[in-house]
């Protein structure tokens, strides 16, 4: 997990934010990051997880984030993502949840 995540997710809890995750890994492999970083209670933490092939395209097409935002039944504009990868930032931009300062 990068640096400052693990605060910023208890952070979040603590506020009572609604926390989701939209991956194109495996949830087997979300689940394992969690367990081994958090705790294995971690994963009831989020509100949502979408992982793997449940969407048609992966990053960067924006399609995970429609599927999280319908399953969170929240708007773009009501959420922000936070991203790790250039796909993500492309497929967060496209699903208009992030503003490109350029």
């Amino acid at each position: 997990m990068r640096p400052g995540v693990s605060r910023l997710i208890h952070e979040l809890r603590q506020e009572k934010i609604k926390l989701a995750i939209a991956t194109t890994t495996t949830m087997e492999n979300v689940t394992a990051l969690l367990e081994s970083t958090l705790g294995e209670e971690s994963i009831g933490w989020f509100d949502v997880i979408g992982a793997g092939d449940i969407v048609p395209m992966k990053k960067p097409a924006p399609d995970i984030y429609y599927w999280v935002l319908n399953q969170l039944k929240l708007t773009a504009q009501q959420c922000i993502a936070i991203e790790d990868s250039e796909n993500g930032l492309k497929s967060a931009l496209a699903a208009s949840l992030l503003r490109s300062s350029r």
